[in-house]
Order: C-alpha cells, then sequence, then structure tokens
C-alpha cells in the first residue's frame, strides 16, 4: 500500500508540476521553483487522499470495498485507454485524449447518479422463451460505458482534429525512441556513459532489505504462538543476511 500511494503521489505530482504548471503557466521556471511546486503538490494530493479516505471509511468494510470498486470502474477506462491507445497509436491526438478522460469521466459520474444497482440482460425467443439472461452488477456498467465513451471520444475527435506537422514530428520521435529495446539507445551505451564510479541502486535496495529484516526482529516480543515466532526469527534473519549481502556488493566496483 506504501509503495502504491508513493508512486501515485510522485506520478500526479510530476504530471501537475511539469505538465501543468511548467507547460501552461511559469514556462520558464527553475528547476529550483519546479521542485517547490512538486513538493507542494505531493502534499496537497496526500491530503485530498487522507480526506478522501477518512469520508470513505465511516462505513463497514464491505461498503468500503465496494465505494472503492465503484470509485475504480468510473476512473479507470478514461484515465487507462487514452494512455494505452497513446502508446499504441501515433495518430491519437493529445486533444482527443483529453477530451476522451472527460467525456469517460462525466459518463461514469452520469450512470453512478442513474442507473440501478444491477439489470437482468434477457435475449428471448420464440414464444418468450428466455435464450440468455444475466445480471449486470452497476460497476461492470459504468466501466462498459465509460470504456465505449472514452473510445469513441478518442478518434473522433483525432479525426476530426488531426495533429498538425509540429505535432507529428514529436509523436513520431517518441514511438521510434519507444521501439529502441532498452539500453540500445545512443545514451545507453558503454561507450558514451562517463568513465568513474557510477551509483548503484543495489545498495539502496540492499540497505531498505536489511531495515526491513530488523522491523521484523524488533517485532517479535509482540508476537505469539511458536510457528508464527519460528517464521519471523527466519525470514527476519534471512532478509538481514540478504540486506547485508547487497549492501556489501553494491560498494564494490
Amino acid at each position: 500500500t506504501m509503495s502504491m500511494l508513493s508512486s501515485d503521489y510522485n506520478v500526479c505530482a510530476g504530471v501537475l508540476t511539469n505538465d501543468v504548471y511548467r507547460r501552461l503557466l511559469r514556462p520558464r521556471a527553475s528547476q529550483r521553483e519546479l521542485v517547490l511546486v512538486g513538493r507542494a503538490t505531493t502534499l496537497l494530493i496526500g491530503a485530498a487522499a487522507l480526506g478522501t479516505a477518512f469520508l470513505m471509511s465511516a462505513g463497514t468494510g464491505e461498503d468500503l470495498f465496494k465505494n472503492m470498486v465503484t470509485l475504480f470502474s468510473i476512473v479507470t477506462a478514461p484515465a487507462g485507454l487514452p494512455m494505452i491507445f497513446g502508446l499504441l497509436s501515433s495518430r491519437v491526438t493529445k486533444t482527443g485524449a483529453i477530451w476522451g478522460w472527460i467525456c469517460g469521466i462525466v459518463t461514469g459520474l452520469v450512470m453512478l447518479r442513474w442507473c440501478p444497482s444491477s439489470m437482468v440482460l434477457t435475449l428471448n425467443g420464440m414464444n418468450e422463451t428466455v435464450i440468455f439472461s444475466v445480471i449486470l452488477e452497476k460497476e461492470i456498467a459504468i466501466f462498459a460505458g465509460t470504456a465505449v465513451v472514452t473510445l469513441f471520444t478518442i478518434f473522433a475527435v483525432s479525426l476530426l482534429k488531426p495533429m498538425n506537422a509540429e505535432e507529428c514530428e514529436r509523436v513520431d520521435l517518441f514511438h521510434s525512441r519507444l521501439a529502441v529495446p532498452i539500453g540500445q539507445l545512443d545514451e545507453d551505451r558503454p561507450e558514451t556513459q562517463q568513465a568513474g564510479a557510477v551509483f548503484s541502486p543495489f545498495r539502496v535496495v540492499g540497505v531498505s532489505v536489511l531495515f526491513i529484516g530488523l522491523m521484523i526482529l524488533c517485532i517479535l516480543p509482540w508476537i505469539e504462538g511458536t510457528m508464527s515466532i519460528c517464521l519471523s526469527v527466519f525470514f527476519g534473519v534471512m532478509l538481514l543476511a540478504v540486506g547485508g549481502l547487497m549492501t556489501w556488493a553494491s560498494g564494490r566496483r
């Protein structure tokens, strides 16, 4: 959960800082200013998430899970489909992606307000014989509705308002770089990298694993049951050993 939250906060803060603040409001902003804006947006996003969590936690666990699924059904297709088709197609425009996101979210909110909790879809044959019948939950209907509206809007707007020459050049460059395997770009080749010591991320991972093992061992006084204690000791010692080995190995050239 903490890993998911930290990555989500970083992504949202990065988008708001680079794609909104710098691109639309302050194109000449310094790096120091962008760092301050990034920290401020991270704080605001975290506060908003906490506030929403406190509001949603008033109900039972079942209600909390259902609310989470409902929110996912509203935002998943409008947020995910423009990104996916932006990676797959070089003709999907940013205007189409923006309008697809807006129309998809609006559709989800409207369906949230007016759709019944469940619907029965029935296909009848001769003499009212039921051929096919399925119960469609509200969340599934919202996801399907938002996906259809988002896709239609993306392609329609992209077709009606295509990219100009500058946008086409930028998008084609992005897709050409995307097609190059990892490590094969010119700047990634060993001969273009600067000589000298290179920072190893394994040291950070090793220290983190080491401290996780230490924390597991620190909670032993509050663990009950022989099997639980034995497992905690085993995994704590193992993580201490692995973390220490990674930390030591990352310091070698």
